[in-house]
């Protein structure tokens, strides 16, 4: 477990994991499209309903959202981004989430964590060491605007 304080309640698990499932419905929504049209048989037509069913894309969103904050940052002991796909690794204690360093990126500033070596370390250990190339992996982005 994390350095900064053990273990975290198992209610906190549960909640993750009712989120994730949430989200994997509207990430299943986003690429139906292209699954659809990949798939053949009983596997196309599934992936044509959830297609279809895509225009409640944006209520999808919501309801993540809604389960996401569920509970309040401030008055809790740790915090997840609990929509990643890291699992339990994203659960820690909420002062690493807490923003209050001032970064510069290519000209720009920006608000960074607390703690973000903390935080890389608990996603990818020793994360300041590249993967072997056939290790590395793509991460496509999608964002929802409520």
């Amino acid at each position: 477990m994390d350095c900064l304080g053990g273990g975290y309640p198992a209610s906190q698990d549960n909640h993750r994991k009712k989120v994730k499932r949430r989200f994997l419905i509207l990430y299943a929504a986003r690429i139906a499209k292209y699954k659809a049209k990949d798939s053949k048989g009983v596997r196309r037509v599934f992936w044509q309903f959830i297609d279809k069913m895509g225009f409640f894309k944006f209520d999808l969103a919501r309801i993540v959202d809604r389960a996401a904050t569920k509970y309040s940052f401030d008055s809790s002991k740790y915090a997840a981004n609990i929509v990643a796909g890291y699992g339990s690794r994203e659960i820690m204690p909420k002062v690493v989430y807490e923003f209050c360093n001032q970064v510069t990126f290519r000209d720009r500033e920006f608000m960074a964590f607390r703690m973000p070596e903390y935080y890389l370390t608990n996603l990818y250990g020793d994360f300041m060491r590249l993967p072997p190339v056939k290790d590395r992996q793509r991460h496509d982005n999608v964002a929802y605007r409520l």
